[in-house]
């Protein structure tokens, strides 16, 4: 399901690899890029000795959003030759000391994102990280290098998927949602506010009546997800819309406190529209399971199988247990889900996140966490991960013959 397309918001995007001179000051003090021609032709060329400038906003995006650093600086746009006029001019892009700068190290991959509205968004990403991999999959890299690749969205465009509307928010850019078909039919069911997540839920089941869960959950769980958080944003455009016209009175506090209830919500709406999509599948399926209940010292794990009663068992084969964790996108964030059943050796974590990087997933093998993906996003991820990864397919498979395989659970409760 598109969120519209890349070229709305970037008319083209750059990106290569950091060298020393760029970022070590111990290098240099120069603290300029090169261009090259198809960036030049985005961007066009200053012409007699003239410099242009560019409002900029410059991210470090981290393993862990509590590490990201951001700043605002202009960048300056000018011939370096310019003073030279017997040799052929040289384009450069000049910024100034600023404190993502100070944060980069040779090797991290930096994405030049020329914006619509003739401002840039510069991102530096850790090598090998899961945020570089991620923006190499959003704007169409397969990798990066020493020189500088630049994309034409006008002539390259590129759809933007559910995970990629995530990963631009994440990049503060506002991905806006408009059908007013769709809009209608939710404010004759809703009106201007949210039901409960569990019938926003079944709503946009409602809407895909041609989806089989049980001959194909992955397409299934994809499906109800991107459909509930299209119209998520849908009916949240209206409603915040309809807010901002009443104004705040000039209250800036009170106009804070509604923009971080909007950010709230959605983080919220996210990991439950999920949680219930994934039960929904359960049921389809026919599986045991338990949500949220509680373990050892207070923890709740998403879904326990084949249920909490048989967990509690003492007698209850541990061989037979399941543990499986639902987040939207699992960051620095999944390690949480390792310590919520002491009687299971390896958790079982399903993420709509797309391209999580080597290093990352080796991480989680080392500690028996096994990713589960749909298979959707499994062209995200690299060949020598897709070997290890498990769709949602076969995890459902896995609890399946747990549950199936004798003896029967009855002989352990009765």
């Amino acid at each position: 399901m598109s969120f519209g397309v890349l070229s709305e918001h970037f008319s083209g995007v750059s990106v290569k690899k950091l060298s020393e001179v760029e970022v070590d000051p111990g290098s240099s003090n120069q603290h300029e890029l090169g261009t090259n021609k198809r960036l030049r032709n985005i961007l066009g060329t200053p012409e007699n000795g003239d410099t242009w400038h560019y409002n900029t906003e410059l991210i470090y995006l981290d393993e862990s959003q509590d590490k990201t650093v951001s700043d605002s600086l202009r960048l300056s746009y000018y011939d370096s030759r310019r003073n030279k006029p017997e040799r052929s001019p040289e384009y450069r892009l000049y910024y100034p000391e600023n404190t993502v700068i100070r944060k980069a190290r040779a090797g991290d991959t930096l994405f030049i994102g020329v914006k619509r509205d003739s401002s840039f968004l510069m991102v530096i990403t850790p090598q090998g990280s899961t945020a570089e991999k991620q923006l190499l999959w959003l704007f169409g890299f397969s990798k990066s290098g020493k020189r500088l690749t630049t994309r034409n969205l006008f002539d390259e465009d590129i759809e933007i998927s559910t995970a990629g509307q995530f990963l631009l928010n994440e990049l503060n850019i506002e991905v806006e949602e408009q059908d007013d078909v769709v809009l209608g039919q939710l404010l004759d069911e809703f009106g201007t506010s949210f039901p409960s997540t569990r019938v926003f839920s079944e709503f946009a089941r409602s809407m895909l009546p041609d989806i089989n869960p049980v001959e194909n959950p992955d397409l299934a769980l994809s499906s109800w997800f991107d459909r509930e958080w299209k119209n998520f944003r849908i009916l949240e455009r209206h409603i915040v819309s309809e807010k901002l016209s009443q104004g705040f009175g000039g209250d800036v506090d009170q106009f804070l406190s509604y923009s971080l209830s909007v950010q709230n919500r959605r983080k919220a709406r996210a990991g439950l529209a999920l949680e219930n999509h994934l039960e929904q599948l359960l049921v389809e399926n026919r599986l045991n399971y338990s949500r949220e209940e509680v373990t050892e010292n207070n923890n709740k794990p998403d879904f326990l199988f084949p249920g909490i009663q048989y967990y509690r068992l003492p007698a209850f084969p541990q061989n037979r247990l399941t543990i499986l964790g639902a987040k939207t996108t699992c960051k620095d964030r999944w390690r949480q889900v390792m310590p919520e059943a002491e009687r299971i050796d390896k958790t079982y974590l399903l993420t709509l996140e797309p391209a999580i990087s080597e290093n990352q997933t080796s991480q989680m093998q080392n500690k028996l966490v096994q990713l589960v993906v749909p298979s959707t996003l499994f062209d995200t991820y690299t060949d020598n991960q897709k070997g290890w990864l498990m769709n949602l397919n076969g995890f459902l498979g896995l609890v399946k013959n747990r549950q199936n395989s004798d003896p029967d659970l009855d002989t352990y409760i009765n």
